[in-house]
């Protein structure tokens, strides 16, 4: 399995320490037989999500093969209850899309899936855990990275100084990128590709989720937000002190309290509402689900757009998707406040963003109790709260 040429939804660094250690273990004469990725306990099923996410293992290394996770979700007769215990920067984004799929189908069979990180969940790690009914993260995990990118190195400048000119020769103006001297179209064709998976991205964390499209656009620059503040703007229900490894190690205790018991059977007892529908609009339904579906389409298409253009600015890239302006407004509003320089080469400073207190609510439960009280829709709750708490300006 080659690693440098695949989509990557993972931290950076740790993908760059990946490929050392994936080039390491390629070399290795002696290998470790790995762990099993899953085990079962009675009704529940633990899963282990740690090291760097990949479509099928490589011997040597630290890492979560989604095709062992697919297969230790196979044969799950009885099982209530799905613990994913993670600590991942993310990985390759290959077989993601299946893994989700198949979380959230048996989400959806009445199973409660419960993930907690220990240390780290971000990009294809949060992905997975996105599917969970309920994501628990300790007081210093960092939690999200939602963001797909992928790495090419531009050659020609070194083999022109060592006195080499590569020939290749193309059966269209795409292929065999990289080689030479990367153009501007193949940039463009690559950065659509990027965006067609991190759409994917972004429909899987609003599914499992619950959250508007829009509202998931707004978050996901690729940054990661350490426990409280991910509580704080929707994308974990829980922080907790508890230890992933103290949980695996005592599978045999009883580790649930009544009073927790209950918590679970709640929120896998919730349902994600999309908005709130007053009862004599039943008739309505699936013509109201085509026009929403149709308009969400549109709306993913702006924000996609939006982050493309200001990616270097992000504070005015979400301010233009909260606005609700397309891309040929946000443009015109932005030359007029920053007096024609290029989007691509400044950055707006981020305003400082408040503390954020300790609050054992999940921030999805107050919006959703918000909608429902003020009879608006999930977009506009969200929107409300990250206002109310200067999460988002």
């Amino acid at each position: 399995m080659t690693l440098t040429t695949r989509y990557v939804a993972c931290l950076p660094e740790a993908w760059l320490e990946a490929l050392e250690a994936y080039r390491a273990a390629a070399q290795a004469q002696v290998v470790d037989e790995p762990a099993p990725i899953a085990a079962r306990d009675g009704e529940r099923v633990i899963m282990r999500v740690e090291g760097i996410v990949l479509p099928t293992r490589v011997a040597g290394m630290r890492c979560a093969p989604v095709d062992e996770m697919l297969r230790a979700l196979e044969d799950i007769d009885g099982v209530r209850e799905i613990e994913l215990l993670i600590d991942s920067p993310g990985g390759v984004a290959q077989g993601l899309d299946v893994l989700h799929a198949r979380l959230m189908s048996l989400r959806d069979a009445g199973i409660t899936i419960t993930a907690r990180v220990d240390g780290l969940c971000a990009s294809a790690a949060y992905w997975i855990a996105s599917a969970a009914s309920r994501i628990i993260a300790r007081p210093i995990a960092e939690v999200g990275g939602i963001g797909v990118y992928r790495v090419y190195y531009d050659r020609s400048e070194a083999l022109r100084e060592a006195g080499i000119r590569p020939v290749v020769v193309r059966s269209g103006p795409h292929k065999a990128l990289g080689v030479d001297a990367i153009t501007d179209d193949q940039e463009a064709v690559e950065l659509q590709n990027i965006m067609d998976i991190h759409s994917e991205f972004l429909q899987a964390v609003s599914a499992g989720r619950g959250m508007d499209p829009a509202d998931v656009a707004v978050l996901a620059t690729g940054r990661t937000w350490v426990a409280r503040r991910a509580l704080s703007v929707g994308i974990i229900d829980e922080v907790s002190d508890a230890s992933s490894d103290d949980i695996a190690d005592n599978q045999e205790d009883e580790i649930m309290s009544e009073t927790s018991i209950e918590a679970v059977a709640m929120a896998a007892a919730e349902e994600p509402e999309a908005i709130t529908t007053p009862a004599g609009a039943q008739a309505d339904a699936p013509a109201e689900a085509a026009r929403e579906a149709s308009a969400a389409d549109i709306e993913r298409e702006r924000c996609a757009a939006l982050m493309e253009i200001f990616s270097r600015d992000a504070s005015f890239a979400a301010r233009a998707i909260r606005e609700g302006w397309t891309p040929t407004e946000a443009k015109a509003f932005w030359f007029d406040e920053h007096a024609g320089a290029s989007p691509a080469a400044t950055t707006e400073p981020v305003a400082p963003v408040e503390p954020i207190t300790a609050d054992p609510a999940s921030a999805r439960e107050i919006v959703r109790r918000e909608a429902e009280a003020r009879g608006i829709p999930l977009a506009q709750a969200w929107a409300r709260y990250w206002r109310e708490n200067n999460i988002i300006r």
